[in-house]
């Protein structure tokens, strides 16, 4: 509803708006029995990208408009309390929407299941990704993918309820961007290279968006 608003707003005041954020609680819900018979279960939720604005690129990966008082659970006590170990956390490269100013990114975090167990998930702004304003790019959404242990045969699991996990198998949360704002010709050269330098972007998505080529050495050019 927030980001609608805005963008109801974009003619009147450009100047003011910002690109849409990642607009979701990510929400995912392990749970189950411990070997001894005691119940766990955890609800992690994903943080994500928000909307660039006139005169800077987006935030994040923060949390939305409405988590509430929700952090991002410490790893290590995840793997100390839950039979999973997180083999990924990072930033999700290319998930900022392109523009003068970028958009925020998302992040990609990886579950190992180590023993049996249950997931719920409920992913939303998968369907319409966040927009970009005045000339900005979409942002890409979100997605969650299940991962078989044993054949490596992928699915996405963005809205289940009761799903029954094996040891092996990888659940990877990839949260959504921001939207970019203004046309991406007019990012500043410093700042694009600023952004393949961190691994914000890719070259070919750098090349894509921003029409620019990078060389060789890594270095963008127009």
């Amino acid at each position: 509803m927030s980001d609608t608003v805005i963008m109801a707003l974009e003619r009147a005041l450009p100047a003011r708006v910002p690109g849409g954020h990642f607009g979701t609680h990510s929400g995912v819900h392990f749970y189950g029995r411990r070997p001894d018979g005691s119940f766990f279960g955890t609800h992690d939720s994903g943080h994500g990208g928000w909307g660039a604005c006139a005169d800077h690129d987006g935030a994040g990966p923060f949390r939305t408009m409405a988590h509430g008082d929700t952090r991002i659970i410490p790893l290590e006590l995840q793997e100390a309390s839950l039979p999973i170990r997180i083999e990924e956390f990072s930033l999700r490269e290319d998930s900022a929407g392109a523009g003068a100013f970028r958009g925020g990114l998302g992040y990609r975090k990886t579950y190992r299941i180590l023993a049996p167990c249950m997931v719920q998930t409920n992913l939303d702004r998968t369907k319409f990704p966040p927009s970009g304003v005045q000339g900005g790019a979409k942002a890409k959404p979100g997605r969650f993918t299940l991962i078989d242990g044993q054949t490596g045969e992928k699915r996405p699991i963005n809205k289940e309820k009761g799903l029954a996990l094996k040891a092996g198998d990888l659940v990877c949360v990839e949260t959504g961007g921001g939207g970019g704002y203004g046309l991406p010709r007019k990012r500043a050269l410093d700042l694009i290279q600023r952004d393949l330098d961190a691994g914000y972007v890719s070259r070919e998505a750098a090349s894509r968006d921003y029409l620019i080529t990078v060389e060789a050495d890594g270095r963008a050019r127009r």
